[in-house]
């Protein structure tokens, strides 16, 4: 079986002696984001099953295995996130932190900054887009050390606290999006139908 570019990157004489810098790179960006899509999956399960250690442990694997990885490309922004995602996992590993789902949607947020990150290496960047995730990472230390932690996306601030009406943020989840959008997308062709009935009846010799 074909060892993963994670796997290889314990041992450093496999990436050297192995595919190209730029071939390990599309590996990495390949199986990162499935490690991504994965994770998001399992935090919005996590919310609603906080007891589930298995659950919890898997997370924590793949976050770790991110943040292990990323540091042999020199990716200083995935890396510092991933970081300190994990220490606030680990808390809740060792049953220091509940499961909450404030907690959990800090850590979705530093999902998002990753998968964000990967986007642009996936479109031919060198080196990582340039960002500052101070804020979030801070956060992330923050609610690790049990206190309040919030920080603002695009404007709107969130809290591993609670939040007032002027602070909520909104996710919604990836299969209800699609099923919403699966609906928008129906009601466009049957608006486009029934246009183009009336058209062809305002158009008919039967009709004077």
């Amino acid at each position: 079986m074909r060892n993963s570019v994670f796997d290889r990157a314990v041992n450093s004489d496999g990436i050297r002696k192995g595919a190209g810098v730029d071939d390990i790179l599309k590996e990495f960006i390949t199986e990162a984001n499935d490690l991504v899509a994965g994770l998001e999956e399992n935090l919005v399960r996590i919310e609603r099953e906080p007891q589930n250690r298995d659950l919890l442990n898997q997370i924590f694997r793949s976050i770790h295995t991110i943040k292990g990885t990323c540091g042999m490309f020199g990716f200083g922004r995935i890396e510092k996130v991933s970081h300190a995602a994990e220490e606030l996992l680990t808390k809740m590993r060792d049953g220091q932190l509940p499961v909450t789902p404030e907690s959990i949607n800090l850590v979705l947020h530093a999902t998002d900054v990753i998968r964000q990150i990967l986007l642009g290496l996936s479109q031919g960047e060198a080196k990582e887009p340039a960002g500052d995730d101070g804020q979030l990472v801070q956060a992330l230390v923050e609610a690790a050390a049990g206190r309040v932690a919030k920080f603002e996306v695009g404007g709107a601030a969130v809290s591993n606290g609670g939040s007032t009406a002027s602070e909520q943020s909104l996710r919604v989840n990836v299969e209800i999006l699609d099923l919403l959008m699966n609906l928008v997308g129906e009601l466009v062709l049957t608006r486009n139908q029934l246009l183009q009935l009336s058209q062809a009846e305002e158009g008919s010799p039967y009709i004077g």
